[in-house]
């Protein structure tokens, strides 16, 4: 259990996540962090599967199938975590 996960909820925007992420890394590049997809019908699935990969160990995805709003989303990233602060 990490001390703190940082959740970052997407929802068709693969260039704008990369950019946030690539920069989330630059400053906290071992920080516990959950990407979430909002059932993004676009390249978002691929870009947080790539994302995933280049910062393995500290970076794991959440994919929902449909798009469930951002509060939804945000709740079923809060039961998947179990670090002590999000």
């Amino acid at each position: 259990m990490n001390e703190l996960c940082v959740v970052c909820i997407n929802y068709q925007t693969p260039d704008l996540l990369d950019v946030a992420i690539e920069s989330f890394r630059k400053f906290y590049p071992t920080t516990a962090l959950l990407l979430v997809d909002n059932g993004s019908r676009d390249a978002s699935t691929e870009k947080i599967r790539q994302l995933e990969k280049k910062f393995s160990g500290c970076t794991t995805s959440l994919l929902i199938e449909k798009n469930i709003f951002h509060g939804p989303s945000m709740h079923r990233a809060i039961e998947a975590v179990n670090d002590e602060h999000i």
